[in-house]
């Protein structure tokens, strides 16, 4: 009885130290998932570029999305971790609809970097400049590289249509699926090779030094890097009444603190910020760059919420800085 009771205890013990084992290993396994990053288009889209430069020190994983919105479902539902979506270019203004969710969720703005935006004009491999006769893209690619597509009309001597798709690499897509020999596309060189497309020329938007903004979605706030400048967004309604704006903006001013961007949306868009929002009433985004000293940024928002009605924090994050701890690799997929 005693060798039994002795026998049971070990097959007891091991079966413990395997639970264990196991339990660790999916533990370690669990601790070394690569986060998920979300964005809006395909693999080679310029939102993805935007993530690897942004993670440029961490492995991750990119997930395409067919909008903005679900870009935002996805990381609401813990599918993961970040989202990144452009809200500003500096030739053609902000981006309305990413405005929008920002006030429709309640995820915060972790982080910001901007990306100049390389438009190149892919053909297939035999295909000649001066065949092309339809140009493929995104509608804002098309605008910003609308002198170019002049010049290029001239240049063939016919008209050449413009056709505009939701994500610059969906052209490129469409153009390696159907093999068109008098179509061309505008997109990144990395949209190029993934599709293996030529690229004919480069830099053909009018400004070539243009540029988008891109914000960071997460559920939780940053640690911010001490020697970084860092930046602060809000969102406030204002009472309809004369001065209103002015007394905003003199709660910042009244500190020394600059204000970098103001942009104006209508209360019915988004998430409304009090019950019954009325036309032709706004929100005030209002991005900043907040004091170092903590009282000094506390006793803003206290003055701003005596002025406005609202008052939303949506962030505080580094200026167009990575975050310098992570690596990345390229492993984009769109779901």
């Amino acid at each position: 009885m005693a060798e039994k009771k002795e026998e049971k205890e070990e097959k007891d013990k091991s079966k413990r130290h395997r639970e264990d084992e196991a339990g660790h290993s999916v533990k370690k396994a669990k601790t070394q998932k690569k986060p998920r990053v979300a964005f809006q288009g395909l693999a080679g889209s310029y939102s993805e570029r935007a993530a690897f430069k942004f993670f440029k020190n961490e492995e991750i994983v990119t997930l395409g999305q067919r909008t903005f919105e679900e870009v935002v479902q996805k990381v609401q539902a813990d599918e993961c971790k970040f989202g990144l979506v452009p809200i500003e270019n500096s030739d053609t203004g902000s981006f309305k609809r990413v405005y929008d969710l920002l006030t429709s969720s309640d995820l915060l703005i972790t982080g910001e970097c901007a990306l100049q935006d390389d438009h190149c004009l892919c053909v297939l491999p035999d295909t000649k400049r001066e065949s092309i006769k339809k140009v493929y893209s995104h509608p804002e690619a098309l605008e910003q590289c609308r002198n170019f597509l002049d010049k290029l009309q001239e240049a063939n001597g016919v008209p050449i249509e413009r056709f505009g798709l939701w994500n610059t690499a969906a052209a490129c897509q469409l153009l390696e699926k159907e093999r068109w020999k008098d179509v061309a596309t505008i997109a990144s060189r990395r949209a190029a090779e993934i599709y293996k497309l030529k690229v004919l020329e480069t830099n053909l938007a009018s400004d070539v030094k243009r540029a988008t903004r891109y914000v960071v979605l997460g559920k939780t706030a940053p640690i911010l890097p001490v020697d970084a400048r860092h930046k602060s967004t809000i969102v406030v309604t204002l009472r309809d009444e004369i001065g209103a704006l002015f007394k905003c903006v003199s709660c910042f001013a009244f500190r020394g603190i600059s204000i970098i961007k103001l942009e104006t949306r209508p209360e019915t868009t988004g998430k409304a910020m009090y019950e019954e929002p009325q036309h032709w009433s706004y929100k005030f985004y209002i991005d900043f760059e907040p004091s170092r000293n903590h009282q000094v940024n506390k006793a803003l928002m206290d003055n701003l919420r005596e002025f406005c009605p609202s008052v939303r924090e949506l962030g505080v994050y580094a200026q167009n800085s990575p975050r310098p701890e992570f690596l990345y690799t390229i492993s984009g997929a769109m779901m």
